[in-house]
């Protein structure tokens, strides 16, 4: 699936971008490759997608593909300028990955105001469907809607009887922009659905979520959800 899908972006490119593609399709894969979101995706997704380049024989309509990488090191302003030199200068035809959703949403505006093509497949903020949709831009991975629908989903399917239900969620540190629109999505969810009444939101850093309070919450009865 991922070379058809990179093929399909490819060409699209090439369509679209004019004369930046004249030598072939450039293909930039802005990711993190040093921090916490490194083993997600990072070099390794930087290989797969020369690996389904290579499958799908390393060119379309006639045009040799290019993969480019950069690491962004989960900072927006990092991506953007990064981003803005792959289009003006470096001839990048899209950018995807595009790990962090604060990152997606600043690359997503920028592909906007250029004209360019990206493909977000390693954030899960619901804006970009939503208030920032743009026709340029693509998200092809799960969103915030999806995983407070999932997860109050299960719940209601289930039929547990939740009389309390702390939120852990990474609302502070990497990837707060991920942990606000969550909590937006959990909270219209649990408003429709009553599902359960929200006691306590815990806001961590990724990774360092305090296990002995889930413990604790555990012994005293409570569902705790680890968003």
């Amino acid at each position: 699936m991922k070379s058809g899908l990179l093929a399909a972006v490819a060409a699209a490119g090439l369509l679209l971008a004019g004369p930046a593609s004249a030598q072939g399709v450039k293909i930039g894969i802005l990711n993190d490759q040093s921090g916490v979101y490194a083993d997600y995706g990072g070099k390794y997704s930087v290989e797969a997608a020369k690996m389904a380049v290579e499958d799908f024989g390393g060119s379309v309509l006639g045009q040799k593909i290019e993969v480019v990488s950069a690491d962004h090191q989960n900072k927006p302003d990092l991506a953007t300028a990064i981003a803005r030199r792959w289009y003006e200068v470096e001839g990048v035809d899209m950018i995807t990955e595009l790990t962090t959703s604060s990152v997606a949403l600043a690359i997503h505006d920028l592909s906007k105001q250029m004209k360019k093509i990206d493909i977000v497949v390693g954030a899960a903020t619901s804006r970009l469907t939503g208030d920032a949709c743009q026709p340029y831009g693509f998200h092809w991975a799960y969103d915030t809607h999806a995983l407070a629908v999932g997860t109050g989903g299960a719940l209601v399917a289930g039929r547990f009887e939740i009389q309390s239900l702390p939120a852990i969620t990474r609302r502070r540190g990497i990837d707060q922009v991920l942990g606000n629109d969550f909590l937006v999505a959990r909270r219209h969810f649990d408003d429709h659905h009553r599902v359960a009444v929200c006691v306590a939101e815990v806001h961590q850093p990724y990774l360092a979520i305090r296990l002995i309070e889930i413990e604790h919450a555990r012994v005293r009865g409570s569902l705790v959800a680890v968003l």
